[in-house]
Order: structure tokens, then sequence, then C-alpha cells
């Protein structure tokens, strides 16, 4: 099989919620969980998912643009961009031409209200995740965007509202081998690698007709939580794309989400419009 799904999971052997969400969505392809070498927990992840669905990586030897000095080996600054980052060569080694990189904390998917008055309950479709995955990966084929990814249900973003797609990629993202990119950043590294690859000409998309729902930021321990606890405030993570584009992107509070958050400003790069 030449495609499958990656989940990016640290200390949270017995909290990868994304497994199930994807056996609630009818996935019945490949997957793996890659987790750090440095992560307490390792063998805990061995024993719940067996050892050959556990790809570890030696996070010392990836190298990484992190845009901060902060010391590399405090544990309280594990960031998940090297887990980003050796994402390409765990497909490679496995053979996949096609993969779906993905967090650990996904609860549910549904389709936005804006593109049918109808409420599907998408999970009762047979092999909903299966076709739906399927037909991503032929369309990232046949263009040229380097990335197809699903709205996020938490965010203050309402372009769903209006447009069945945006110039944008958060946190789930549909692949191909062949078409690899850098990203970059600490914190906030999917808003910062989106943006910066398409000011250089790529095509990132997002498909707004369908919003994955996960957890809260920082409302279970494990994953990013250590770190942006240790950065001491939420609208550090924001800044991190703030520095590296401070004439495009802003900070500030945005109630949806109930905390800071960036905003890219309007028509920093290319849009998609309607013919």
């Amino acid at each position: 099989m030449s495609r499958g799904v990656l989940v990016l999971s640290y200390r949270r052997p017995r909290g990868v919620r994304t497994l199930g969400f994807l056996r609630r969505y009818g996935y019945t392809g490949d997957w793996r969980i890659v987790c750090s070498d440095d992560d307490p927990t390792l063998g805990e992840y061995y024993s719940v998912h067996s050892r050959g669905r556990v790809i570890p990586f030696r996070r010392a030897t990836i190298e990484c643009d992190y845009c901060d000095l902060l010391p590399f080996d405090d544990e309280r600054y594990r960031s998940v961009l090297p887990a980003r980052v050796v994402a390409w060569d765990v497909a490679d080694a496995l053979g996949w031409k096609r993969f779906a990189l993905f967090d650990d904390d996904y609860d549910s998917i549904q389709l936005s209200s804006s593109f049918s008055s109808r409420r599907y309950s998408l999970h009762r479709i047979p092999y909903f995740l299966d076709r739906l995955s399927e037909l991503f990966w032929r369309w990232l084929e046949s263009m040229p965007s380097f990335v197809l990814g699903l709205s996020m249900g938490q965010t203050g973003d309402r372009s769903y509202e209006r447009d069945s797609f945006k110039r944008k990629a958060m946190n789930s993202f549909y692949l191909l081998t062949s078409r690899r990119f850098s990203w970059v950043g600490r914190c906030n590294e999917d808003v910062s690698t989106y943006f910066g690859e398409q000011l250089r000409g790529k095509i990132f998309l997002q498909v707004n007709y369908l919003l994955v729902h996960q957890s809260r930021m920082m409302s279970r321990d494990g994953g990013s939580t250590n770190l942006y606890k240790s950065l001491g405030s939420d609208r550090i993570k924001a800044l991190y794309s703030f520095l590296q584009w401070p004439g495009m992107v802003r900070v500030g509070y945005c109630a949806s989400v109930g905390r800071c958050h960036h905003k890219i400003l309007a028509h920093s790069y290319p849009y998609v419009v309607r013919r």
C-alpha cells in the first residue's frame, strides 16, 4: 500500500484520540504513530499500540529552523517541529507516495452548514474517511498544490461561510512525498509555513466545507501543552508568525477562540477566486 496516515504524538500513549477518530469515520488504511526518542512514555506507546505501529525518531539529529535561540536540550521547550520535518523521511521509508499528517487530538469531523441545510452524520457513511482521503490525494496529483487541508472548527476564521477553498492549511495535511517544503517555527509552525511558502509561490489549500474538531489548546497534558505553558503566554505562539512577517501578520484577542490569535492581513498573497 503506497499511502497512509502519520499521527504525531508526545506523552499521550493512552490518549491518541485520532486513532478513534480514524476508526469512527471509516478509515481502513495503514497508519503509524510518530514519537521522538526522548519521550519518557515511549515504552508505553509500544505496549499500548504495538512496536510495529510506533515509529521513533532521534530528535537531536533533526535540523530545524526554530526561529529562536531557546536551548535545544531543555525539555520545557520541546516542539512538534522536528516531528513534522522528519515525517517526509518516515513516509518515504514506509514506501508511501501519499500520506496524511495528523495531530493526536482529533475528535470529530462535520460538514459545514454553509454548504448544506441538512445535518449529515458523516461517521454513518460507509468508509467515509477512506473515500475522502482517496479524493484528496487524487486532487493533489491533478493540480500543482503542495497541501490539501481540512478546516479547523475552533478557529475564528469563518471564511467557510463564503468560500469553498482558502489559501491556508492548519493542523491536518494531505501530502505527496514528491512535493516537499520546509516547516519553520517552534510554535505556530503550520501558519508560519503555509504563509511563507505561499509567498514563495507554492500553493496550500484548505477545504472549507469540512471542519475537523480537536481538543482546545492547553486543555490536555502532553503534546505541545508544556511548551505553551513554559513560554508563559498564549500570545507568544502567534508572535512566532508575527516576528517572521511583521508587515502582514497581526496578533490580537480573538473572542471566538477565547485567546490571542494571529490574523493574516487581506491580500498578503493571491487568493482563490470564483470564476
